[in-house]
């Protein structure tokens, strides 16, 4: 678990989440499901400034019901939706937004 402690937090990348959820077992996906939904969503917006932060949000609000439906695919590592991991693909946007003001206003 130690391994996973350094994953986690606002500067986690999304390749390395999304390697370490490959690699990882059922219970450890759930756990860094949000994060990984997070950093993903946070790396969008930070690439995509104009058009990321409403392109985002649509398919952060319309990918989990989406999942819930089973409309996504699914797989082995696949997780149930969840509100963890909407709530982190909203806070990644909101982390994509401040990081991008904070480059315009330096």
């Amino acid at each position: 678990m130690n391994a996973l402690k350094r994953l986690i937090g606002p500067e986690s990348e999304h390749a390395d989440l999304y390697g370490a959820r490959m690699a990882g077992d059922r219970l450890q996906n759930e756990v860094l499901a949000p994060m990984e939904h997070r950093a993903y969503a946070r790396e969008y917006v930070e690439n995509n400034p104009i058009t990321g932060p409403l392109a985002m949000a649509i398919l952060t609000a319309g990918y989990t019901p989406a999942k819930a439906l089973g409309l996504t695919g699914s797989d082995e590592k696949t997780t149930p939706a969840s509100l963890d991991q909407l709530f982190g693909g909203f806070e990644g946007i909101t982390e994509g937004v401040a990081n991008n003001l904070r480059k315009f206003f330096r």
